[in-house]
């Protein structure tokens, strides 16, 4: 994968178990949280200046 999204392929192998320690686990699972913060700022933005795009997220969010 050349881009991500909300996690990097390494956190989400850690996040599904596959590698990492239990240490290094909470420190992918903060720095998600703190992504999640930035991204309630995206969607903002999105649903008041590009409402397509942010049907698109919407679509996306439900795993539709």
């Amino acid at each position: 994968m050349t881009t991500r999204a909300l996690l990097t392929d390494r956190e989400r192998d850690v996040l599904a178990g596959k590698a990492g320690s239990d240490a290094y686990r909470a420190t992918v699972r903060t720095r998600v949280r703190n992504r999640l913060g930035e991204l309630e700022d995206d969607v903002a933005v999105l649903a008041t200046h590009e409402p397509e795009l942010y049907e698109q997220f919407q679509a996306v969010a439900r795993g539709e």
